[in-house]
């Protein structure tokens, strides 16, 4: 039979232990975001159909003077983008890989609206972009 004060430290340590394991896990890194949006789009070949913004600035144009300019002319069903920063920027190509598969700049982006990710790449004529709530 276990006497009282090893008892009482056993049960210490167990509690100690759930709580440990109790404690929110720490948010995904921005990448993880990001990584999590383009393995969901892989699953799903028509992602890219419909209609979409496309920013008229050139080639040069960098992803921050993109983004801003879409914010401009895109409404979300709760509204505009009124306020925004920009929490990650890479590229990524979205499954197959190959000619049907441009390299694209994705954003992570903290808004008023919460969490997007918006994907851009640039066309011909100007930026083609599409906007995703991060998860």
């Amino acid at each position: 039979m276990m006497n009282k004060p090893i008892l009482a430290m056993c049960t210490a340590l167990v509690l100690l232990a759930a709580k440990a394991f109790a404690q929110a896990a720490p948010p995904d890194p921005p990448a993880d975001k990001i990584a999590a949006l383009v393995s969901a789009l892989a699953k799903n070949p028509l992602w890219m159909n419909g209609l979409t913004p496309h920013v008229k600035l050139g080639a040069g144009a960098s992803p921050p003077q993109v983004l801003e300019l879409f914010f401009l002319m895109i409404n979300f069903d709760a509204g505009p983008v009124s306020k925004y920063t920009i929490v990650a920027v890479r590229d990524v190509v979205i499954p197959p890989e190959g000619s049907s598969s441009p390299t694209m700049t994705a954003m992570l982006v903290e808004t008023n609206l919460g969490p997007k990710i918006v994907l851009i790449r640039f066309e011909r004529d100007g930026w083609w972009t599409r906007a995703f709530d991060a998860r």
